[in-house]
C-alpha cells in the first residue's frame, strides 16, 4: 500500500444565493456558543479562516511538509512513498497503545478478556 495525497476541487459550483456546508455550521457554531457580544468578531473570524488554508497549514505541519498549492499541481494525486506501519499505534493515548472503542457498559458485558478488531475496506472479514 502507498501513502498518497490529493485535492479536489468542487465539481459543481455554487450560485450567489447558497452557501457551502463549512458556512452553515461555522454559523450555526457562531450563534450557539459564542457570547452574542462576541459573536459579530467570532463570524468575521471564521469566515476568514476558510477550510483551504486550515487544510494548508495542516499539510505544511505535516510528515510531508506539503502545501495545497504544491499539491494542486498534481490533480492525480501524489504518490509520498509507501506507508509507514505504527504511527497510529504511537498516536494512541492510552495506556496499552490499544484505542479504547466499545463503550464500557458494553465491554463488561462481554467480559474482560473478548478482544475487538478493528477492520478496514480492504479487509476481508465475516461475522
Amino acid at each position: 500500500m502507498r501513502n498518497v495525497a490529493k485535492y479536489s476541487e468542487p465539481v459543481i459550483s455554487r450560485k450567489a444565493s447558497e452557501r457551502l456546508d463549512w458556512e452553515i455550521v461555522t454559523e450555526l457554531a457562531g450563534r450557539v456558543f459564542v457570547p452574542r457580544s462576541l459573536r459579530r468578531l467570532a463570524l468575521l473570524g471564521a469566515r476568514t479562516l476558510r477550510p483551504e488554508r486550515i487544510l494548508d497549514a495542516f499539510l505544511r505541519i505535516g510528515p510531508h511538509r506539503l502545501t495545497l498549492a504544491k499539491l494542486r499541481q498534481f490533480p492525480h494525486g501524489m504518490d509520498l512513498g509507501p506507508l509507514e506501519p505504527g504511527r497510529f499505534r504511537d498516536r494512541i493515548a492510552t495506556q496499552d497503545r490499544m484505542a479504547d472503542v466499545a463503550p464500557d457498559d458494553l465491554s463488561a458485558k462481554l467480559g474482560p478478556n473478548s478482544l475487538w478488531k478493528l477492520t478496514g475496506r480492504r479487509q476481508a472479514s465475516s461475522c
